[in-house]
This record gives structure tokens, sequence and C-alpha cells, in this order.
């Protein structure tokens, strides 16, 4: 029999022992703790790595829809999947709105690890919430377990698709949605000229682009202009950049005007319908460097990329924020000819836009213009230039 004093002590040494087996146990696992990564905002990358830069991030790029959800991001990540589907469709042949739109939403989901189940709510939120802001609305969604990496896509159609039954529902659910970037002429099916609303007006969208995916072979008499969908600011958190330099945490672009939006994409179909956009591309994933690559992919052409406007406009000195970052936009090519066109509609809209660059057959790919100096601003400051 143990005497009380004894059996106090051989009760503490216990509680010790437990205390420092939990101890052990904890040591022995991995600890998460963002806020000791660096932020992508003290990035040591510099202006001379642009090209080095600009070629992994292309080669990390991947189709919109199949890209690695950014699980410390969830609402961002989800609003920029969602708003670069959309403006996906705005290369479209038809006749159609905003409005007429709905989105296929899918989650292919792997709820392992601290932090998942939360991001994967969090993005339903945010993607419910930005979908009925922009007016489209859901025509369905679907949900699988996955042991691999978290994706989560969208996919438009028009909304006449959205008044199916269950079964046609399923079997758009099993469509294989793909975007060729390889093929720019082939793009996904989401409608037809048989398509419509029974409204006044006929609705409908085809499955070829009304404009180019590549450059126009007509260098010397054409521009480059820039608009993002969203008035936030050029933040590098969640980006192609950062991940390709194993770099993480930061803040990432917040898109939270979705009335911008609307009117972005009312403007940009409009020039899409009119004919004068003589190619395009969305600007996501790697940011506005990256669509400027794509485009001149292919071509012979090169392009010559122009950030000082954008710089002066969102006093962003950086100019690898203006480049890399990934807020939803689109890159469109004009003949000179239409400039004062292109001015007055977007100006009749009220949206920013950015002319960003020229088109040269003197190199391939895409260089960086050198920064403006005081001269150049001040012939800004009078209207000309960019």
């Amino acid at each position: 029999m143990i005497p009380a004093n004894n059996a106090e002590t051989a009760s503490c040494d216990a509680e010790d022992a437990d205390f420092a087996a939990g101890e052990a146990a904890t040591a022995a696992q991995d600890i998460w703790d963002e806020c000791l990564d660096q932020s992508p905002e003290s990035l040591k990358c510099t202006e001379e790595d642009f090209a080095s830069l600009l070629e992994k991030v292309t080669t990390a790029s991947s189709p919109a829809q199949d890209r690695s959800f950014e699980l410390l991001y969830p609402e961002n990540f989800t609003r920029a999947r969602i708003a670069s589907a959309l403006i996906d469709c705005l290369w479209l042949e038809g006749e159609f709105r905003l409005e007429d739109l709905r989105l296929w939403a899918d989650w292919s989901w792997n709820s392992e690890g601290i932090g998942r189940m939360a991001a994967f709510y969090n993005s339903v939120r945010s993607a419910s919430e930005y979908i009925y802001d922009l007016g489209v609305g859901i025509m369905g969604y679907g949900y699988e377990d996955s042991e691999g990496e978290c994706v989560n896509s969208y996919f438009p159609a028009l909304a006449a698709y959205a008044d199916t039954s269950e079964e046609e529902d399923e079997d758009m659910a099993d469509k294989d949605w793909e975007e060729d970037d390889m093929a720019p002429e082939r793009q996904w099916t989401v409608g037809g000229p048989d398509c419509a609303l029974g409204m006044d007006r006929q609705v409908w969208m085809g499955d070829e682009r009304k404009c180019s995916a590549v450059l126009r072979d007509c260098p010397e008499s054409t521009f480059l202009v820039y608009l993002p969908f969203d008035t936030c600011q050029f933040r590098l958190g969640g980006s192609l950049l950062s991940n390709c330099l194993g770099e993480g945490g930061g803040p990432a672009p917040v898109m939270d005007d979705p009335d911008y939006f609307i009117d972005c994409f009312e403007v940009v179909r409009d020039l899409v319908e009119d004919g004068v956009v003589l190619s395009s591309r969305t600007v996501c994933d790697g940011g506005l460097a990256v669509a400027a690559k794509k485009l001149a992919a292919s071509t012979g052409l090169g392009i010559s990329l122009n950030v000082n406007g954008l710089s002066r406009a969102y006093n962003e000195p950086d100019r690898m924020k203006l480049l890399f970052a990934e807020v939803p936009g689109v890159l469109l090519q004009f003949n000179e000819a239409d400039a004062d066109y292109v001015d007055s509609q977007f100006l009749l809209q009220d949206v920013a836009y950015y002319r960003v660059g020229t088109v040269s057959s003197a190199f391939k790919g895409v260089v960086l213009e050198p920064r403006s100096n005081g001269v150049e601003n001040i012939i800004a400051s009078l209207g000309g230039g960019f």
C-alpha cells in the first residue's frame, strides 16, 4: 500500500510523463504557420529577370479550369475562376448578354488535411454570392471526393440549357469540356443558332471564335488594350509567379466589384460583335504578361509591352505586380483606324482601359519596354503616349 504523500508524488510523476510524451508527439508533427512564409510582396524578382520569369510562369499555366485550387485564398481564387469562365464566352460568335448565361459549378475535392473543408465552405459561399451579384445564376453543380489536388471549375452555357431535365443536367456534367490553346479556332460548344429563350430578341451562342486568339498580321497599324474587369489592386498572393518562386502568403487581389465586371463585359461584347476586335485573350492565370505571350504565340510577331500608364493610374511602382498579378480581364488588339470609335465606346461605358503595347514584326515573343522618364510623363499628361 502506497502512503498518501507517495501516491500524490506518483500521480504528479505520471502527469509529467504524459505531458512530456505529448510535447514529443507535437514536436514530431509538421506545424504550418502561414505568417512565417515570405510574402510575395517582397519577392526578389527584377525587370531584368522578366524574360526568364515569363517563361517559367507560362510553362506552369494550364487550361484555366484545370488549375489546382489555391487553398490559402478560397474566396479570391473562386471568383477568379468564375470571372475567367465568363470572359472566355466573350470571344464566341452569337448574340447574347451576360444575363443570358448560366454556370455549371464543379468541385473535385481532397478533404484530407487541416483547413481543406473550411476552404471548400468559403469557396461555395463566395461562388454563390458572386454569381448572384453578376446576375448570372447557377444551372447546376457537382461534387466528388478526390485523392489528388483540389479543383474548382465553372462551365458556362445559355440560360435555355438551365431549363433542362435532371437527366440532361447529368449529361451536361459528364461533358468533356476543354479549351485548346494550341488550336485557337476550336472552342467547347455551349449553344447553337437554334437556341432561343422566348424573348423579343434572338439569343444564341456558337462554338467558333468571332475574333482570333493570336495576333493578326498587320503589326504597324494596330495597338493593344488591357481592361482589368475589377477595380481591385494588383497583388501577387496566390499567383503562378509566387508558386514558381516557391513563395506563399501575402495578400491576393480582392475582387469585390461585380457591377464593374458587368460594365466591362457589356462594352467588350459590343466591340466583338461589331467586328473591331482583331484578336483577344482572357487575362487571368499568369496575369497580363502570360496573356500577351499566348497572344503572340505561333505568329512570328512580337509584342512590346508598355505598362507605364497602368503604373501611373494605379500608383504602383512595382511593374512585376502589374505584369503577373492575376486580376481577370482582357487583352485586345485593334486597328489604329478604329481608335476613335474604341475610345468612345469605353468612355460611354465609363470603364478604364490602358494601351499597353504595340505589335512588331522585328522580333518574336514579348519584350518589356523600359520605365518612363520625366519627359514621357509630361507628354502623357498632355494627352499623348501611353
